[in-house]
């Protein structure tokens, strides 16, 4: 992974790892898992070295990943320009500082 800091290559590895479990989980013959499954699952392929603070992130970051990308599906979603007014609407003063 030439060129990227290793927040970025952990990034990758966890977006990665979602790619490879989402596809597992969408092979599975139309079987519902519980979510205790899945967690039960992901956690056995994470590395013995995990600390719990490890695998609780990393469990974190897998909800997430999994609400963007059904957001992405359901079409709920911003091009550039409209998040750059968003993030930019952040900044914009409500009103006067008081001090």
């Amino acid at each position: 992974m030439v060129g990227l800091t290793i927040a970025e290559a952990k990034i990758f590895s966890i977006v990665c790892r979602f790619a490879a479990w989402s596809a597992v989980d969408k092979n599975r013959g139309g079987e519902m898992q519980t979510a205790k499954d899945v967690a039960i699952e992901f956690i056995r392929s994470l590395p013995d070295d995990c600390t719990l603070d490890e695998i609780t992130h990393r469990l974190y970051l897998r909800r997430k990943l999994e609400s963007a990308d059904k957001a992405i599906k359901e079409g709920r979603v911003h091009s550039f320009e409209e998040g750059g007014e968003i993030v930019e609407s952040w900044f914009t003063s409500s009103g006067p500082i008081v001090s």
